[in-house]
């Protein structure tokens, strides 16, 4: 498929050719006939992207301070790292549009193939979209129409919102795309609509089209509601709007804006103040866009759903004329040069629809899996061929940036089950192909390395494929979800542990600060004390490690620092026990482990420490002697140790990503490295089954 981004470092806006796959569960699958380009959003998100650092602040200053903790936190180059993360992301620009059901996936009910519907995807000829976000078309409404669905339910919602009766009087402040539109559902709703707007051609045009009165400003009408409907850094709208409100009135702000309010003006009116959160409850819900959870109609009368199809009914009906604001009709091929040219400029056109050619659309499961990327790849030839399933942000961030420099990689494939995250990661770093089918992976005769980065419950599948299959295996961890799958891994990995490598991302092992203690360690008698204290902080409630199919932050975080403890001791777990640390579903943990030769080991995991505290130490205390670890900046020594371990600091964290990614190529290639051994399988099984009892001890309390 063909999908519209726009550079988030640079602004430039481009077609990418992207792999589709199959409808996911949950999801519809569309082939777009038609989207809309909403010019004051698109123009606002393209402009930030254009944006030099300065105005990107201002425009941001939470985001500014977020950057600030990370850097006391964890210094200037993991906060740096973090930001150039984001910006190397390519934003997906569009969510209006309207087409043909190609894919129906598991779980979705009351569509079919073939059936025309409304749905907010983005500028693509084929998208993938929730199915609690799209709406059948009805008899008598043109798929042209059909693509303006989101964005009349907009301001629909924020009619909803404002409570308005028949007669009532309400003022539009800001007649742009979302304003006509607003004037056109409240007069379906017997309003008397007054229009503001500073834009003398805009006020023309909705007092000729709609018949509506029109202002240049503000007054002081005493109107029943006011909807905000303009995009401002400044909160003079707002204030405006409470200034024309009648006493007890309501006031909603469906555009973006300031909210700083002033309390007089509100305390002597009574003011209500609302802001209008997109098409409608569900919209951001986890719950309802991705696991297909409806809010039960008694209770909740208009979801985004339900408003998609009264904005429908209202076309269908002939009470809202959304062609009127269509200020140009183009070919989707010409939408890099339309944004282009009407982005950089102070254009009237209120939105611009784009046209695809269905001709040329998707048409065979072949065309939909697979696209080539590039014919020279970055990385040239290697022994070693990786094939990557999952195209997160680990994989973005972390994995593929590791292996600048490593020699002897050649990067085939990579894989997403949505597709597009495949495509442009793939294309940004140097993958002969894209693809959105595991299998193309998995059943390769080139690929020699599968580094599966997808979600926690796949892991184990996957690996155990992809052993099966006869590559060798990096898969980041947790290796396994529970002790059935662990065992049929172990079992796979043990037959062929002669001719294939397998591998669990436990950087931390192969971090330099790790190596130089370790060294210390394996020339120290007695026992040995370890204490590892991580500040993972809490995650919102609708993260996905809070889905129990997932195995929770235990099995997929904590596991990383129970295989420290195990490799920093160097003898066998025999023991596991668990303190919870309160009782809310994100609550914390101590972990704590007996070793064979008598060691004691405390993983401290805890959630609810603040964000700008250094989030990992590690303390380990034998014969007199102590080392510290911490934020994998700073080593610091006490006594004198026989392997002549030294303090020392640097500016950049180093958590071992890169030297683990080495020592894996080294292994494969040479069958030994400089920068570590590899993970004993029996140490892998070991960790693995400690983290697995750890959280079943976790979740009884």
């Amino acid at each position: 498929m063909k999908q519209l981004l726009c550079n988030f470092s640079s602004g430039d806006v481009y077609l990418a050719a992207l792999p589709v796959g199959e409808a996911l569960p949950g999801k519809l699958l569309v082939r777009v006939h038609h989207s809309v380009l909403s010019m004051g959003t698109e123009r606002m998100l393209v402009g930030f992207a254009r944006a030099g650092w300065l105005q990107r602040a201002k425009s941001q200053p939470q985001r500014v301070a977020q950057v600030l903790q990370r850097v006391k936190a964890q210094g200037f180059f993991a906060a740096y790292d973090a930001v150039q993360g984001r910006l190397q992301t390519p934003l997906a620009l569009g969510y209006a549009c309207a087409g043909e059901v190609i894919g129906v996936g598991e779980g979705v009910g009351g569509f079919r193939l073939g059936d025309r519907v409304a749905c907010n995807g983005s500028h693509a000829d084929v998208v993938q979209v929730p199915y609690r976000l799209c709406a059948k078309v009805p008899e008598g409404v043109t798929t042209e129409d059909a693509a303006m669905t989101t964005l009349a339910s907009i301001a629909l919602h924020g009619v909803r919102l404002a409570r308005v009766e028949l007669g009532e009087r309400v003022l539009v402040l800001g007649l742009g795309l979302i304003g006509c539109l607003a004037v056109q559902v409240l007069q379906a709703s017997g309003a008397s609509v007054v229009g503001v707007d500073l834009d003398a051609s805009r006020r023309d045009f909705a007092r000729e089209r709609y018949g509506i009165e029109t202002l240049e400003s503000c007054d002081q009408g005493g109107y029943d509601a006011v909807l905000v409907c303009v995009a401002s850094e400044s909160g003079e709208p707002m204030q405006d709007a409470i200034s024309a409100s009648r006493k007890r009135g309501r006031v909603v702000m469906v555009g973006t804006g300031a909210m700083d309010l002033d309390r007089g003006a509100m305390y002597e009116k009574e003011v209500s103040v609302q802001v209008a959160s997109s098409y409608g409850p569900g919209r951001y819900d986890a719950g309802y866009e991705e696991h297909n959870l409806d809010y039960p109609l008694e209770y909740v009368r208009w979801t985004a759903q339900r408003n998609f199809e009264a904005v429908l009914g209202l076309m269908q009906r002939g009470l809202l004329d959304v062609s009127s604001v269509v200020g140009e009709e183009c070919r989707f091929e010409d939408a890099p040069q339309v944004y282009t040219r009407v982005i950089g400029e102070e254009s009237s056109v209120l939105s611009v629809r784009f046209g695809y050619d269905v001709q040329e659309g998707v048409s065979s499961s072949a065309e939909r899996e697979k696209v080539l990327l590039s014919s020279g790849l970055r990385h040239g030839l290697g022994e070693v061929v990786l094939g990557v399933i999952g195209a997160g942000v680990y994989a973005q961030r972390t994995f593929l940036p590791g292996f600048q420099g490593i020699e002897g990689v050649r990067f085939e494939g990579i894989v997403s089950r949505r597709g597009g995250d495949a495509g442009w990661l793939g294309s940004r770093e140097g993958f002969r192909w894209a693809s959105a089918k595991a299998n193309d992976i998995l059943d390769s005769q080139e690929v020699t390395l599968v580094a599966v980065l997808t979600r926690h419950d796949t892991h184990a599948g996957y690996t155990l494929k992809a052993l099966t299959s006869g590559h060798s295996v990096f898969v980041e961890k947790p290796l396994a979800l529970n002790e059935d799958e662990l065992d049929e891994v172990m079992a796979s990995a043990r037959e062929r542990c002669e001719s294939q490598l397998l591998m669990v991302g436990f950087n931390r092992r192969y971090a330099p600060m790790t190596r130089s203690l370790v060294r210390a360690l394996r020339v120290e008698r007695g026992v040995k004390s370890v204490a590892i204290t991580v500040n993972a902080g809490a995650l919102s409630e609708d993260h996905w490690l809070h889905d129990r199919d997932q195995g929770g932050r235990i099995v997929g975080e904590a596991v990383h620092f129970i295989d420290l403890c195990r490799h920093l001791v160097g003898s066998e777990i025999v023991n596991v026990s668990v303190q919870r640390v309160g009782n809310d579903v994100d609550a914390g943990a101590w972990i704590t482990m007996g070793f064979s030769c008598g060691s004691v080991g405390v993983v401290a995991y805890l959630t609810q420490g603040p964000e700008d505290v250094v989030k990992e130490r590690v303390e380990v205390m034998v014969d007199g002697k102590m080392a510290r670890i911490e934020g994998w900046k700073k080593l610091s020594v006490w006594g004198s140790w026989k392997g002549g371990l030294k303090s020392e600091r640097h500016l950049r964290a180093d958590k071992g990503h890169r030297w683990m990614y080495q020592a894996m190529v080294d292994h494969m290639v040479r069958g030994e490295s400089m920068h570590g051994e590899m993970i004993p399988l029996d140490e892998l099984d070991e960790v693995s089954r400690v983290a697995i009892r750890a959280a079943k001890l976790h979740q009884e309390g």
